[in-house]
């Protein structure tokens, strides 16, 4: 599979190289999309080659309570991240290297103790009329897309801010799409493979007054070892080897704010929220499909900062095997496990052109009780810094 790969990789860019040179001259007065993630260089914009350079911050302050009864922990999340970044920009493509840094406040040594908390990135992408492919590991920031929460939440994503693989994305002023292949783990030698496959395309009408669009996310999970914690056993072997996940949104909304220009928001959606899941083991072989159906209703109005983004959950419990696999296999948030479930948060956000701050209340309300959530994030991207600084100099 590794050496299928690099040879469809190493094809690609050995044919597309010559194209995006011709095509994408230093001349082309298209605003290329890569320039809202690279910083301006210390060269003349006017040439076709520059260095480019940057440091993103993230911080995270995250306290839930009340949250046990679906075996989710209760915690106080305290964190900082650095990503700094170097590449070379030629032709409208980009290489670049860095590395990514997460230190959890009280644990100062946390950095050198344990590998996980720092990574390397290292990515090439190149952008042509609106088409933008990036290869390599890369942030998820970068990502054009809108997934729900069912698919994500906000901690796994700070603590696992990196993708490895390849990402597609398409956007015009009416249109956006991406569709991105993931390697999220496993081994080789052992035959693991744990990887996913996730995408999304939202089509807009009358500056976004009506949308539509979908969202999927496939998890495919090979990895006996880890999925031995349900307890079956096989001929004194662990008997389930894989894992399969789909998640699914299909969506319809309006977004009302050119209407009523006083507010910053005023969004209102309606969903098809539903997964499926089944283990392969091997005693029984596949098992069927466990078709998990269900609906959500989301709201979203903010005013001069201040808002409220409300989603309601109606329908099958979420998450069939959670109490065996826990919070870190099943990345999305686990109050979907009740058949009735209502987010409502309550926040200020603050954001310019490179900063974004955010202070949230959030309650969880399910069948079988009310959990609360505090949340302050923090993001600094210092990308978009030094091109305001670039621009403001000139």
């Amino acid at each position: 599979m590794q050496n299928s790969f690099i040879k469809f990789a190493a094809t690609f860019l050995w044919c597309a190289s010559p194209i995006l040179a011709q095509n994408l001259s230093p001349s082309d007065s298209t605003k290329q999309p890569s320039e809202e993630i690279l910083t301006t260089s210390s060269t003349y914009p006017s040439k076709p080659y520059s260095f480019i350079y940057g440091f993103d911050f993230d911080f995270l302050l995250d306290n839930l309570e009340e949250s046990q009864i679906y075996h989710w922990p209760t915690r106080t999340l305290f964190s900082a991240a650095l990503h700094p970044e170097i590449g070379f920009s030629f032709y409208n493509q980009n290489l670049k290297a860095g590395i990514y840094t997460i230190l959890d406040m009280g644990h100062q040594n946390l950095l050198f103790n344990s590998p996980n908390n720092l990574s390397l990135t290292l990515s090439y992408d190149f952008s042509y009329k609106g088409l933008r492919g990036v290869f390599g590991i890369f942030p998820r920031s970068e990502w054009i897309g809108h997934y729900s929460n069912l698919f994500y939440r906000k901690d796994y994503l700070y603590y696992h801010p990196l993708s490895s693989g390849i990402m597609f994305q398409y956007q015009n002023p009416h249109l956006k799409a991406e569709i991105m292949a993931d390697w999220t783990g496993g081994s080789l030698a052992k035959g693991f493979d744990e990887f996913d496959i996730q995408g999304f395309v939202e089509k807009s009408f009358f500056e976004r007054a009506l949308y539509f669009g979908a969202s999927a996310l496939l998890y495919h999970f090979l990895n006996p070892e880890f999925l031995s914690a349900d307890h079956a056993y096989y001929l004194n072997s662990p008997d389930t080897y894989l894992l399969d996940r789909f998640y699914y949104q299909i969506f319809l909304g309006t977004d009302l704010k050119a209407m009523v220009p006083m507010l910053n928001k005023l969004q209102f959606e309606i969903s098809n929220l539903s997964s499926l899941e089944r283990k392969r083991t091997h005693s029984h072989g596949n098992e069927r499909f466990a078709n998990l159906q269900g609906f959500e209703f989301r709201s979203n109005i903010e005013y001069k900062g201040f808002g409220i983004d409300n989603s309601l959950y109606i329908g099958a419990s979420q998450y069939k095997y959670f109490s065996s696999y826990g919070q870190n296999f099943y990345t999305g948030l686990p109050f979907y496990q009740s058949n009735l479930y209502d987010r409502a948060e309550f926040y200020y956000e603050y954001k310019n052109d490179y900063i974004t701050g955010r202070f949230s209340v959030i309650f969880h309300f399910m069948q079988n009780g009310v959990s609360n959530q505090e949340m302050l994030t923090l993001s600094l991207d210092t990308h978009k810094l030094f091109k305001k600084l670039a621009q403001q100099s000139r």
